[in-house]
């Protein structure tokens, strides 16, 4: 089953919407979905239609067969989070732009 087809019908199971539907709820155009049967989505408008329909982002890739969203809390510090932090913008993100994050996020928890 391809992405298209699984949202469509992930989209009536769950919500009994149509793709056009979907599309709005998800808030994107509502032509979208029916375009990713020929090029691929981006990122964030398939994230979007993966909260409208509840379910989550590898369930829609398929990766999964889990439709259910995993809510683990996770655990790390500022240190762990910014280091895994390669590119912004399509720009890689060098040690020194990391180094200054790190310094900006730590000043500003600090202000509590």
């Amino acid at each position: 089953m391809d992405l298209v087809d699984r949202i469509k019908l992930t989209a009536k199971l769950k919500k009994n919407w149509n793709l056009k539907t979907t599309a709005q709820h998800a808030g994107i155009g509502v032509n979208s979905i029916y375009r990713w049967k020929m090029q691929a989505p981006r990122a964030d408008k398939l994230l979007q239609v993966a909260e409208a329909l509840d379910v989550s982002l590898d369930y829609l890739m398929g990766r999964s067969e889990d439709s259910q969203i995993q809510n683990h809390p996770v655990s790390m510090t500022i240190e762990e989070a910014i280091d895994g932090i390669r590119y912004f913008n399509g720009e890689p993100v060098t040690d020194f732009k990391r180094r200054g994050l790190k310094a900006i996020a730590k000043a500003y928890l600090r202000k509590d």
